[in-house]
C-alpha cells in the first residue's frame, strides 16, 4: 500500500504537528509503540494563564465592562487558592493515563474542572 519513502513522509508530515511536545514516557503495546507526550515548555501553565487572565482583567476594567472584570477576577481567585491542588491532580492524572487506568483517570479529569470553575 505504501511504500518506504511514501511511509516515511507520512509520519514526518505527522511529527510537524508536534513541534512543541516530545515524548516523555513510551511502551511496546500489542500493536506497537504508544508514545505519551508532555510540553516542551518548562514554565508553569496555570502561572502564565493567571497572568494572562490578569493583563485581561485590567483591560476589561479599562473599558468598564465590569461584569466581565467580576468574573475574570472570581477566576483568578480560584486558580490562585487552587493552583497547588490542581497541579498535584494533574501529575496524578498523567501517571493514570500512563498506567491506562482510565476510570480513574476520569475521575481526576472532573475534580480539575470543578476545581477550575
Amino acid at each position: 500500500m505504501f511504500g518506504k519513502r511514501k511511509f516515511n513522509d507520512l509520519f514526518d508530515e505527522f511529527d510537524s504537528f508536534f513541534n512543541e511536545i516530545r515524548p516523555t514516557y513510551y511502551k511496546v503495546g500489542p500493536n506497537g509503540y504508544v508514545f505519551y507526550y508532555d510540553s516542551k515548555s518548562n514554565t508553569n501553565k496555570s502561572d502564565d494563564t493567571i497572568n494572562q487572565l490578569k493583563k485581561d482583567l485590567d483591560e476589561s476594567i479599562l473599558k468598564e465592562d465590569f461584569e466581565l472584570s467580576v468574573e475574570l477576577r472570581d477566576k483568578i481567585k480560584t486558580l490562585e487558592k487552587n493552583g497547588k491542588e490542581i497541579k498535584d491532580l494533574k501529575e496524578k492524572l498523567s501517571i493514570s493515563i500512563t498506567e491506562e487506568n482510565f476510570e480513574e483517570s476520569i475521575k481526576i479529569r472532573d475534580k480539575i474542572k470543578n476545581l477550575i470553575k
